[in-house]
């Protein structure tokens, strides 16, 4: 059954797909615990897959940090992406 979490990563990862992005498929979802890191984003190369990690501190400042997340991680995980530069 797919929790809310997913409802919204699938939504934003569609709609980043249907504008043309070249977004890497979700190979797995984690949770942390961290108070200063709201997201990370991990690509692998030699699947085009990626792996977002969401902390729980994103889930605790309400939709609209924890959809801001998602779609910042989202764009990491596009091919090209040159982090934060």
């Amino acid at each position: 059954m797919k929790t809310d979490y997913d409802i919204l990563l699938d939504k934003y990862h569609d709609e980043l797909k249907e504008k043309g992005y070249l977004v890497r498929e979700i190979r797995e979802v984690k949770f942390s615990r961290s108070v200063r890191i709201h997201g990370s984003c991990t690509n692998y190369r030699f699947d085009n897959t990626c792996t977002i990690t969401i902390s729980e501190v994103a889930f605790s400042g309400g939709n609209e940090t924890l959809k801001n997340t998602i779609l910042h991680e989202l764009t990491h995980s596009i091919r090209g992406c040159k982090k934060h530069g």
